[in-house]
Protein backbone atom coordinates (compact mmCIF):
# COMPACT_ATOMS: atom_id res chain seq x y z
CA UNK A 1 0.00 0.00 0.00
CA UNK A 2 1.59 3.48 -1.36
CA UNK A 3 0.21 5.76 1.78
CA UNK A 4 2.32 9.02 0.90
CA UNK A 5 0.19 9.28 -2.67
CA UNK A 6 -2.84 9.18 -0.31
CA UNK A 7 -2.42 10.53 3.20
CA UNK A 8 -0.16 13.60 3.13
CA UNK A 9 -0.44 13.42 7.02
CA UNK A 10 0.02 9.06 7.71
CA UNK A 11 -0.84 8.20 10.91
CA UNK A 12 0.95 6.18 13.47
CA UNK A 13 -0.92 3.19 12.76
CA UNK A 14 0.58 1.35 16.03
CA UNK A 15 0.24 4.31 18.22
CA UNK A 16 -3.40 4.81 16.76
CA UNK A 17 -4.49 1.32 17.29
CA UNK A 18 -2.85 0.46 20.61
CA UNK A 19 -5.21 4.06 22.08
CA UNK A 20 -8.04 2.76 20.44
CA UNK A 21 -7.82 -1.03 22.28
CA UNK A 22 -6.58 1.00 25.20
CA UNK A 23 -9.84 2.80 24.96
CA UNK A 24 -12.42 -0.06 24.08
CA UNK A 25 -10.53 -2.03 27.23
CA UNK A 26 -11.32 0.57 29.75
CA UNK A 27 -14.90 0.73 28.74
CA UNK A 28 -15.51 -2.93 28.79
CA UNK A 29 -14.17 -2.84 32.11
CA UNK A 30 -15.48 -0.02 33.92
CA UNK A 31 -18.51 0.39 31.41
CA UNK A 32 -20.81 -1.25 34.37
CA UNK A 33 -19.02 -0.77 37.14
CA UNK A 34 -18.58 3.33 37.09
CA UNK A 35 -21.75 4.00 35.40
CA UNK A 36 -25.57 3.62 36.55
CA UNK A 37 -28.02 3.01 34.56
CA UNK A 38 -29.74 5.65 32.49
CA UNK A 39 -31.59 5.71 28.76
CA UNK A 40 -30.37 9.08 28.63
CA UNK A 41 -28.32 9.10 25.08
CA UNK A 42 -25.20 11.20 25.57
CA UNK A 43 -24.49 14.08 23.44
CA UNK A 44 -22.29 12.86 20.15
CA UNK A 45 -18.54 13.22 20.11
CA UNK A 46 -17.98 15.15 16.96
CA UNK A 47 -15.23 15.55 14.56
CA UNK A 48 -15.50 19.07 12.66
CA UNK A 49 -14.03 19.92 9.19
CA UNK A 50 -11.63 21.49 8.38
CA UNK A 51 -13.03 22.96 5.26
CA UNK A 52 -16.38 24.24 3.90
CA UNK A 53 -18.87 21.07 5.60
CA UNK A 54 -20.18 19.34 2.82
CA UNK A 55 -20.32 15.86 3.91
CA UNK A 56 -20.97 13.63 7.43
CA UNK A 57 -20.05 10.44 8.66
CA UNK A 58 -22.12 8.79 11.24
CA UNK A 59 -20.04 5.95 12.97
CA UNK A 60 -21.52 4.42 16.36
CA UNK A 61 -19.34 1.89 18.76
CA UNK A 62 -19.40 -1.30 20.01
CA UNK A 63 -20.66 -2.95 23.11
CA UNK A 64 -19.25 -1.32 25.84
CA UNK A 65 -17.57 1.32 24.32
CA UNK A 66 -17.89 5.09 23.78
CA UNK A 67 -18.19 7.72 20.89
CA UNK A 68 -14.32 8.57 22.42
CA UNK A 69 -12.93 5.17 21.49
CA UNK A 70 -13.10 6.00 18.04
CA UNK A 71 -12.55 9.16 17.95
CA UNK A 72 -8.26 8.80 17.36
CA UNK A 73 -8.82 6.32 13.50
CA UNK A 74 -11.98 8.80 12.87
CA UNK A 75 -9.75 11.73 13.85
CA UNK A 76 -6.77 10.01 11.71
CA UNK A 77 -9.66 9.57 8.49
CA UNK A 78 -10.52 13.29 9.15
CA UNK A 79 -7.37 14.56 7.66
CA UNK A 80 -7.60 13.21 4.63
CA UNK A 81 -11.48 14.36 4.42
CA UNK A 82 -11.26 17.83 5.54
CA UNK A 83 -14.76 18.54 4.31
CA UNK A 84 -15.85 16.18 5.84
CA UNK A 85 -17.49 16.18 9.62
CA UNK A 86 -17.65 13.09 11.54
CA UNK A 87 -20.04 12.12 14.01
CA UNK A 88 -19.35 9.51 16.82
CA UNK A 89 -22.33 9.24 19.15
CA UNK A 90 -22.48 7.18 22.53
CA UNK A 91 -24.59 4.48 23.26
CA UNK A 92 -27.23 4.91 26.67
CA UNK A 93 -26.23 2.49 29.26
CA UNK A 94 -28.48 -0.77 30.04
CA UNK A 95 -28.05 -4.28 31.52
CA UNK A 96 -27.15 -6.49 28.90
CA UNK A 97 -28.18 -9.99 29.56
CA UNK A 98 -25.15 -11.44 27.62
CA UNK A 99 -22.95 -9.81 30.07
CA UNK A 100 -24.93 -10.98 33.06
CA UNK A 101 -26.89 -8.17 33.07
CA UNK A 102 -24.00 -5.69 33.93
CA UNK A 103 -24.96 -2.10 32.54
CA UNK A 104 -22.77 -0.79 30.24
CA UNK A 105 -23.30 1.67 26.76
CA UNK A 106 -25.50 -0.61 24.67
CA UNK A 107 -27.34 0.18 21.45
CA UNK A 108 -29.53 -2.67 22.38
CA UNK A 109 -30.03 -5.93 24.56
CA UNK A 110 -28.26 -9.02 23.48
CA UNK A 111 -29.74 -12.42 25.21
CA UNK A 112 -27.61 -15.39 23.55
CA UNK A 113 -24.05 -16.10 22.54
CA UNK A 114 -25.54 -17.93 19.59
CA UNK A 115 -26.74 -16.38 16.13
CA UNK A 116 -26.81 -12.71 16.97
CA UNK A 117 -29.35 -12.43 13.35
CA UNK A 118 -32.16 -14.50 15.88
CA UNK A 119 -31.82 -12.48 18.79
CA UNK A 120 -35.00 -9.67 19.68
CA UNK A 121 -32.06 -7.11 20.18
CA UNK A 122 -34.26 -5.38 22.91
CA UNK A 123 -33.61 -1.69 22.49
CA UNK A 124 -33.09 -1.50 18.56
CA UNK A 125 -35.87 0.57 17.94
CA UNK A 126 -35.13 3.17 20.45
CA UNK A 127 -31.43 3.06 19.14
CA UNK A 128 -32.70 3.26 15.46
CA UNK A 129 -35.06 6.31 15.92
CA UNK A 130 -31.67 8.37 17.22
CA UNK A 131 -29.88 7.38 14.61
CA UNK A 132 -32.41 8.72 12.20
CA UNK A 133 -32.44 11.77 14.07
CA UNK A 134 -29.07 12.40 13.27
CA UNK A 135 -29.25 11.47 10.05
CA UNK A 136 -32.32 13.76 9.45
CA UNK A 137 -29.73 16.78 11.16
CA UNK A 138 -26.99 15.96 8.89
CA UNK A 139 -28.88 15.54 5.88
CA UNK A 140 -30.55 18.83 6.16
CA UNK A 141 -27.01 20.80 5.81
CA UNK A 142 -25.17 18.70 3.39
CA UNK A 143 -28.11 16.36 2.07
CA UNK A 144 -28.94 12.71 2.45
CA UNK A 145 -26.53 12.00 -0.53
CA UNK A 146 -23.34 13.24 1.56
CA UNK A 147 -24.19 11.20 4.31
CA UNK A 148 -22.31 8.00 5.33
CA UNK A 149 -23.45 5.86 8.75
CA UNK A 150 -21.01 2.98 9.79
CA UNK A 151 -19.97 1.09 12.77
CA UNK A 152 -17.78 -1.32 14.44
CA UNK A 153 -19.74 -4.30 15.61
CA UNK A 154 -23.00 -3.68 17.51
CA UNK A 155 -22.69 -0.26 15.90
CA UNK A 156 -22.18 -1.94 12.21
CA UNK A 157 -25.53 -3.72 13.10
CA UNK A 158 -26.85 -0.81 14.27
CA UNK A 159 -25.61 1.38 11.29
CA UNK A 160 -27.39 -1.25 8.48
CA UNK A 161 -30.41 -1.60 10.64
CA UNK A 162 -31.32 1.55 10.38
CA UNK A 163 -30.29 2.72 7.15
CA UNK A 164 -32.77 0.19 5.82
CA UNK A 165 -35.25 1.52 7.59
CA UNK A 166 -34.95 4.98 6.78
CA UNK A 167 -38.19 6.27 5.71
CA UNK A 168 -36.81 9.33 3.68
CA UNK A 169 -34.81 7.88 0.93
CA UNK A 170 -31.29 6.09 1.01
CA UNK A 171 -28.04 7.60 2.65
CA UNK A 172 -25.14 7.89 0.64
CA UNK A 173 -23.50 4.54 2.11
CA UNK A 174 -23.27 2.01 4.77
CA UNK A 175 -20.29 0.42 6.46
CA UNK A 176 -20.18 -2.12 8.85
CA UNK A 177 -16.75 -3.30 10.40
CA UNK A 178 -17.08 -7.15 12.41
CA UNK A 179 -21.25 -6.21 12.73
CA UNK A 180 -24.09 -8.67 11.68
CA UNK A 181 -27.67 -8.14 10.78
CA UNK A 182 -29.51 -7.71 13.55
CA UNK A 183 -33.09 -9.55 13.55
CA UNK A 184 -32.32 -11.11 10.40
CA UNK A 185 -35.47 -13.85 11.06
CA UNK A 186 -37.80 -10.27 10.23
CA UNK A 187 -35.46 -7.84 7.75
CA UNK A 188 -36.51 -9.27 4.66
CA UNK A 189 -40.52 -8.50 5.38
CA UNK A 190 -39.44 -5.18 7.16
CA UNK A 191 -36.69 -3.35 5.55
CA UNK A 192 -37.81 -0.80 3.15
CA UNK A 193 -35.81 -2.40 -0.38
CA UNK A 194 -36.51 0.24 -2.77
CA UNK A 195 -33.64 2.16 0.05
CA UNK A 196 -31.71 -1.24 0.55
CA UNK A 197 -31.06 -1.49 -3.19
CA UNK A 198 -29.89 1.64 -3.56
CA UNK A 199 -28.01 2.20 -0.72
CA UNK A 200 -24.11 0.40 -1.05
CA UNK A 201 -22.42 -1.38 1.70
CA UNK A 202 -19.22 -2.06 2.69
CA UNK A 203 -18.28 -4.89 5.09
CA UNK A 204 -15.38 -5.80 6.90
CA UNK A 205 -14.92 -8.63 9.41
CA UNK A 206 -11.88 -10.69 10.59
CA UNK A 207 -11.52 -14.38 9.74
CA UNK A 208 -10.86 -15.24 13.16
CA UNK A 209 -13.20 -13.12 14.89
CA UNK A 210 -14.24 -14.91 18.26
CA UNK A 211 -16.63 -12.17 19.39
CA UNK A 212 -18.90 -11.68 16.24
CA UNK A 213 -18.20 -14.94 14.15
CA UNK A 214 -17.44 -15.31 10.56
CA UNK A 215 -20.58 -16.89 9.54
CA UNK A 216 -22.74 -14.37 10.85
CA UNK A 217 -21.28 -11.98 9.04
CA UNK A 218 -21.34 -14.22 6.06
CA UNK A 219 -25.20 -14.83 6.40
CA UNK A 220 -25.88 -11.56 6.70
CA UNK A 221 -24.24 -10.40 3.63
CA UNK A 222 -25.90 -13.56 2.17
CA UNK A 223 -29.50 -11.93 2.74
CA UNK A 224 -28.81 -8.34 1.92
CA UNK A 225 -27.30 -9.76 -1.58
CA UNK A 226 -30.26 -11.51 -1.71
CA UNK A 227 -32.65 -8.49 -1.79
CA UNK A 228 -30.61 -6.39 -4.09
CA UNK A 229 -28.32 -4.67 -1.84
CA UNK A 230 -24.64 -3.61 -3.48
CA UNK A 231 -22.32 -4.98 -1.12
CA UNK A 232 -18.84 -5.25 -0.67
CA UNK A 233 -17.33 -7.77 1.34
CA UNK A 234 -13.39 -8.11 2.33
CA UNK A 235 -12.50 -10.89 4.71
CA UNK A 236 -8.98 -10.50 6.77
CA UNK A 237 -6.74 -13.37 7.53
CA UNK A 238 -5.65 -13.71 11.11
CA UNK A 239 -7.94 -10.79 12.22
CA UNK A 240 -10.09 -10.73 15.43
CA UNK A 241 -12.54 -9.03 16.83
CA UNK A 242 -10.13 -5.59 15.99
CA UNK A 243 -9.41 -2.79 14.19
CA UNK A 244 -7.15 -3.99 11.61
CA UNK A 245 -4.34 -1.72 10.08
CA UNK A 246 -5.17 -3.41 6.52
CA UNK A 247 -8.94 -2.57 7.10
CA UNK A 248 -8.63 0.96 8.43
CA UNK A 249 -6.47 1.57 5.10
CA UNK A 250 -9.31 -0.10 2.95
CA UNK A 251 -12.04 1.55 4.69
CA UNK A 252 -10.77 4.91 4.87
CA UNK A 253 -9.72 4.62 1.37
CA UNK A 254 -13.66 3.14 0.01
CA UNK A 255 -14.56 6.52 2.00
CA UNK A 256 -12.39 8.86 0.57
CA UNK A 257 -13.52 6.93 -2.85
CA UNK A 258 -17.20 7.12 -2.31
CA UNK A 259 -17.67 10.60 -0.56
CA UNK A 260 -15.10 12.57 -2.62
CA UNK A 261 -14.73 16.29 -2.22
CA UNK A 262 -17.22 18.48 -4.45
CA UNK A 263 -15.58 20.41 -7.01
Amino acid sequence: HTLAETTPQQPDFAALSAMHRLSTLVQQLTGGASRSFSTKTPRPLEIAPKAKHTASIIFMHGLGDTGHGWYEPMKAISTTMPYCKFILPTAPNRPVTLNMGMEMPAWYDIAAPNNRGFDESEGLDDSMDYIHEIIDSESATVGLDRVIVGGFSQGGALAMYSSYHYPKGPVKAVVSLSGYLPRRFMFKENAIKEVLQKTPVWVAHGEVDPMVRLEWCEQSVDVLKELGAEVTFKKYPGMAHELGEAEFYDVRDWLMKTLPELK
